[in-house]
């Protein structure tokens, strides 16, 4: 019932704004004949729609310009900082974590290579091919 009530309100809600088909049409008159619910919605939602119809819509002469500033002030990357201080002490943390890695490997390997940075500095490819046997 519920399901058929969904049906109905849909059918109801496109025929505001699409053209319905004959099956469609006949179907949803007769609903709107036999329910009385329905009839009550199809009438709510004329007198609304009606409504909105009558109050004009206007926007200031820049409201284009001032909201493409307030888009851009707020996906920018120093509002993210201000707005998430977690995020700033989790990014801080991660980067001195990589710096002090960084460093560990230097003074183990004495370089920065990529050799030693994978920890592989120094491993004789012979006996790694050996190891699968």
């Amino acid at each position: 019932m519920k399901t058929k009530n969904k049906k109905l309100k849909k059918l109801l809600y496109k025929s505001f704004d699409l053209e319905l088909g004959d099956q469609e049409h006949k179907f949803l008159t007769n609903a709107l004949a036999t329910n009385k619910k329905l009839s009550e919605e199809k009438e709510f939602v004329s007198r609304l729609r009606n409504q909105l119809a009558e109050h004009p819509t206007t926007f200031s002469t820049n409201f284009e310009h001032n909201l493409m500033i307030k888009l851009n002030e707020s996906l920018s990357l120093q509002k993210i900082f201000t707005i998430k201080p977690t995020f700033r002490a989790v990014a801080l943390s991660g980067v001195a974590a990589i710096i002090a890695l960084l460093i560990s490997v230097y003074f183990i390997d004495g370089s920065l290579s990529l050799d030693s940075l994978m920890g592989i500095n120094g491993y004789n490819t012979d006996i790694g091919i050996l190891s699968f046997f």
